[in-house]
């Protein structure tokens, strides 16, 4: 009858304490190790959302500059790019040049002596 009571060899360091304690040493380590592969996939995530929004931002780019290559390719748009850059005109064309108004230059240079008569008056009344 002992014989078929006798527990197994492996069923022995089951519950002893040393198999306890490296047990869970071993599920902090791993836990330890889940903490770090979890901050590692934060950093990839963010990094890869940054890296999303700039390429769709260059994306953008490109499609405007495209649309802009277009527009240059044509003939009109070449000339409205010199026309805008530099002061031409077509044959029996002629350049307008439009000053400014000198009431607002007038009324610019009241307002400064204005200013100036204040800044005196205040001088006037403290010395420093």
């Amino acid at each position: 009858m002992s014989a078929l009571l006798k527990k197994p060899w492996w069923k022995k360091p089951r519950y002893t304490r040393i198999v306890f304690v490296f047990l869970v040493l071993l599920c902090i380590l791993m836990a330890m190790s889940v903490f770090n592969r979890f901050t590692i996939e934060r950093d990839m995530a963010a990094r890869r959302a940054t890296v999303e929004a700039e390429l769709s931002e260059l994306k953008d780019r490109q499609a405007t500059l495209e649309a802009k290559v277009e527009y240059l390719r044509e003939e009109r748009g070449v000339e409205a790019e010199i026309r805008k850059h530099f002061d031409v005109a077509k044959e029996g064309e002629q350049v307008v040049v439009l000053l400014e108004d000198e009431r607002q230059e007038s009324d610019e240079s009241s307002t400064v002596a204005t200013e100036d008569e204040r800044q005196s008056w205040w001088r006037s009344l403290l010395p420093w």
